[in-house]
């Protein structure tokens, strides 16, 4: 490539024409050049002819055409306006001197030789960017750039028989993921991530995220090796390729070359060679050797000595594991506490708690996030289960399910079986007065004045005992079903008696016995939320609505069944 920049110098004007080999002429201008700059290089052609695609209503030339039998093959490419930044550095990172790239703009296509590429950019070797075919033997376009200058597609291809540049070595496979610390094989002490400047030293092992790693082999052997703290990739920072650099996990995964190692076995350990530049042997390295926390871990050439010798530790003593959760149970006066035992790499606690049972096809009832050692709060009294998961950037493992009783007076855990099919009264325990099916207006369910008087229709209901346990009440009054009103599942809806009986869950009702001897009335509609049926304010006022409402174990909560005969 040097000699060819001799010939066809920079700032000299290209003649605009390719002459092929058996004299015909074409392609001219850019494509014509690189054609011509392939030829010196390679002594072969290249194809001289281009494709695209139909985009915004103009072709876009970003390809160019293969037929099988050329001398080039293609690496990659990008679909017009399909791509930013990151990705045209992901595909042009691939590319060494001699690669050959097809662009185009929102107006123009372009074709162009590689002379090199380093971390922040790309130096391109053409002619006729001026329109004039003025030739730049070294014009050089920072990723952001060269995505601002050609973002309507590019390809990238390489001579067929190009010589491997950068000769992979003969790397371990330790397996397709896996998670793992990273020791020095001298010392014994982990890398750590500091987590806040993103760069990487050498710590005791303290069981934290931020020295655990998940490692992802690549197709090449290679792995991406990537922080349990905060999901950061471990790089030489920015692929800077400086002796003493400091490494760091600051950017996500892209597949760069200096974001990827191969590990060597190496004497009863391996060496984190990184995949930038792999045949100038950059390596992970600890500074001057010294074991002291907090000494830099840093970029070298190798030299094979014990400050570039690691172990690779992905035994089941460092893999995130479900806590065990402990629950002492409060009472509707103090609080319940949970607590569980520390898991190694774990970078946060959430405790999740359910009524009654766990059911992850709906919300939990309460969820404490990012809890550390322990955790306590005050609930109604009420059955409950609940479980605590340990957390680090890749993996969410939970404790077992622990199901837990608040005391108070709460209801009996198993429903009543008061028979298959009978009439009864229903009264407020505390009130003491019924409640019922105002059918003269809009047929809520509200206190009433009076004792339980058999005769009133309104305020008599039959009790039909379900398949399941649960019983259908109907008012006599009209035959309609005492039910959580259309099913509106927050606090504070109606009861009503709007509908007749079509077997729907906001129709029926497990009745649990309280610990005073009342009975509880709870929704088969989403029993995981737990929904009562409630006096309003405990009010005693005649028309004082029933509602719906979470179990609190309050009074107003409880209610008297008392059957016609009684």
């Amino acid at each position: 490539m040097q000699d060819a920049k001799t010939i066809y110098k920079n700032g000299d004007v290209w003649c605009g024409t390719y002459i092929a080999n058996n004299g015909s002429s074409g392609p001219w201008e850019c494509f014509g050049f690189a054609c011509e700059i392939f030829r010196y290089v390679f002594s072969c052609e290249m194809p001289r002819s281009y494709t695209g695609v139909d985009y915004g209503g103009k072709t876009r030339y970003y390809k160019l055409v293969l037929n099988g039998s050329d001398n080039v093959r293609e690496i990659d490419s990008l679909y017009p306006k399909s791509y930013n930044v990151a990705d045209v550095q992901r595909l042009l990172s691939k590319a060494s001197v001699g690669y050959v790239i097809q662009a185009c703009s929102s107006t123009t296509q372009h074709t162009m030789i590689v002379n090199y590429v380093d971390a922040n950019g790309i130096s391109i070797y053409d002619a006729n960017s001026d329109g004039a075919n003025g030739i730049r033997t070294d014009a050089y376009y920072t990723w952001s750039g060269f995505y601002s200058w050609r973002s309507y597609g590019i390809s990238l291809y390489c001579y067929s028989d190009y010589p491997d540049t950068n000769p992979t070595p003969d790397p371990a496979d330790l397996g397709d993921e896996f998670y793992a610390v990273i020791l020095n094989k001298a010392c014994g002490k982990p890398i750590s991530l500091n987590t806040t400047n993103n760069k990487i030293t050498l710590e005791s092992e303290k069981n934290v995220a931020y020295q655990k790693w998940r490692f992802t082999r690549q197709d090449d052997g290679a792995y991406a090796i990537e922080s349990c703290q905060n999901g950061k990739v471990l790089e030489m920072t920015n692929g800077t390729r400086e002796v003493c650099s400091q490494l760091s996990a600051h950017d996500d995964w892209w597949e760069g070359a200096y974001q990827q190692w191969y590990l060597i076995p190496f004497n009863g350990g391996y060496i984190f060679q990184s995949k930038h530049f792999t045949s100038e042997e950059w390596v992970m390295d600890l500074y001057a050797g010294d074991d002291s926390d907090g000494n830099v871990i840093q970029i070298n050439h190798r030299n094979n000595n014990d400050a570039q010798t690691w172990n690779v530790f992905k035994g089941d003593d460092v893999q995130l594991k479900a806590p065990t959760l402990t629950v002492n149970p409060g009472t509707d006066s103090t609080k319940t506490t949970f607590t569980w035992n520390s898991v190694y790499g774990s970078t946060r606690y959430d405790v999740k708690i359910w009524r009654n049972h766990v059911d992850h096809s709906v919300s939990a009832y309460h969820i404490e996030w990012r809890a550390s050692s322990g955790y306590s709060v005050q609930l109604p009294p009420g059955t409950y289960e609940a479980y605590v998961t340990a957390n680090d950037y890749y993996q969410c493992i939970g404790s077992q399910d622990v199901q837990f009783t608040v005391q108070g007076n709460t209801p009996v855990n198993t429903p009543v079986d008061l028979g298959e099919d009978f009439y009864a009264v229903i009264l407020s325990n505390s009130i003491w007065k019924p409640i019922g099916n105002d059918y003269e207006t809009d047929h809520f369910v509200r206190l009433q004045t009076g004792e339980h008087e058999k005769n009133s229709a309104h305020q008599l209901w039959r009790f039909q005992r379900q398949s399941d346990g649960s019983y259908a009440i109907r008012s006599t009054q009209d035959g309609n079903c005492l039910e959580f009103h259309n099913g509106e599942r927050v606090e504070g809806a109606p009861v009503s008696a709007h509908n007749v009986w079509w077997n729907g869950a906001y129709q029926k009702w497990w009745i649990y016995q309280s610990s005073d001897g009342g009975y509880f009335f709870e929704s088969a509609h989403y029993t995981s939320q737990g929904w009562y049926m409630t006096l309003k304010d405990n009010s005693s006022a005649d028309g004082t609505p029933i509602i719906m409402s979470n179990l609190t174990g309050h009074d107003n909560q409880v209610w008297g069944i008392y059957r016609q005969s009684e």
